[in-house]
């Protein structure tokens, strides 16, 4: 297993139906059952990250790399209701100038390359 990619996460959710739950709310903000979904995945050449972000467009999504962390973060407006969500990701020994992202029904994938001295190398034993 390998830590190259992982998550940190925070979302923000201002749908009008959750609002009724923050006096009683017993869990921080980030609450588990509004995450949304993620896939990351690694191998020797790259990382793969999926996530769902259903109804959010394309121009409502910034994407930034800073200190080795990907901050995914969106801002969704309808007639009757705000969506912001924030997710961020470490990431070890990305090729930033090669990250590509498409966005494509609701699942928007990233890929980040390593750079050549993040990739593994295999070691002879003696």
């Amino acid at each position: 297993m390998s830590f190259g990619l992982i998550k940190k996460h925070e979302k923000k959710n201002n749908n009008d139906f959750f609002n009724f739950l923050t006096p009683f709310e017993a869990f921080p903000s980030d609450k588990l059952w509004l995450m949304q979904d993620s896939d990351m995945t690694e191998d020797d050449d790259k990382y793969m990250l999926k996530l769902q972000i259903p109804g959010v467009k394309k121009d409502e999504i910034k994407l930034a790399f800073k200190n080795d962390t990907l901050t995914v973060s969106w801002e969704h407006k309808t007639k009757h209701e705000q969506s912001v969500g924030n997710e961020s990701f470490y990431v070890n020994g990305a090729d930033v100038d090669k990250i590509d992202a498409n966005l494509k029904d609701g699942i928007l994938n990233i890929t980040i390359p390593k750079c050549e001295n993040a990739k593994a190398q295999m070691i002879a034993i003696n």
